[in-house]
């Protein structure tokens, strides 16, 4: 939507906005990827789920702060899983993914979680 509404460079320039912010809230030894458009991965090492839903609400209101260039303030929904034994990437991102879409559904702009 962004990048319909402000422009290609406008939107490029709120992603590096994004990383900047979220990683000021990481620790050396986690790692935050973009995934795909808006969608972005934060790995966090030795981090149980409490710990991980405390970090994403964080970095979820540093991100309220984000001007956009309309006026209007940038919102994100988190989906936070924790590693199970026995897991793979594939079903850490697929439980998630499912978060993700839980706290779109019940109208965005928060943090929600996954267990088994």
């Amino acid at each position: 939507m962004i990048n319909d509404s402000l422009g290609h460079v406008q939107g490029d320039l709120i992603l590096k906005k994004v990383c900047d912010t979220a990683r000021l809230k990481l620790r050396r030894t986690d790692l935050l990827g973009r995934y795909g458009g808006d969608e972005f991965v934060i790995l966090m090492p030795d981090s149980k789920l409490g710990e991980a839903q405390q970090k994403a609400e964080l970095i979820r209101q540093d991100m309220q702060q984000i001007m956009l260039h309309d006026g209007s303030r940038l919102t994100c929904s988190f989906g936070v899983s924790e590693l199970q034994a026995g897991d793979d990437f594939v079903q850490l991102f697929k439980r998630g993914d499912h978060a993700l879409y839980k706290a779109k559904n019940a109208g965005r702009n928060q943090v929600n979680f996954e267990k088994l």
